[in-house]
């Protein structure tokens, strides 16, 4: 049933939010990543990306990636602006509203 969730979650994301997906190489972990902060992944495992509205997740035991990430909130947010929320937890960030301060 989680698995069924994630997929569903995913191709919602894909085709309404804009994400952005590359591969990363990352170093070879004890059983798959080593992220850049030190951090081991097991092959299958994800961790938050604090820098944006995304996750690392551990493809293969050589290191390799994929980093996910939502470029503007889902429509159905219906936001006012197109900025994303990085003090929330993926994938929740991607339809969490923000408010913008103009600073100058």
């Amino acid at each position: 049933m989680h698995f069924l969730l994630w997929i569903l979650m995913v191709a919602l994301w894909v085709s309404y939010s804009r994400p952005l997906v590359y591969k990363a190489q990352f170093k070879k972990g004890a059983n798959g990543c080593l992220t850049a902060k030190g951090e081991q992944l097991q092959v299958g495992q994800f961790v938050q990306d604090n820098n944006t509205c995304g996750v690392i997740r551990c493809e293969g035991r050589d290191g390799k990636a994929l980093i996910m990430y939502c470029q503007i909130p889902l429509p159905f947010a219906q936001c006012s602006v197109d900025y994303i929320s990085t003090a929330e937890p993926f994938p929740r960030c991607c339809w969490t509203c923000v408010h913008v301060i103009d600073c100058y």
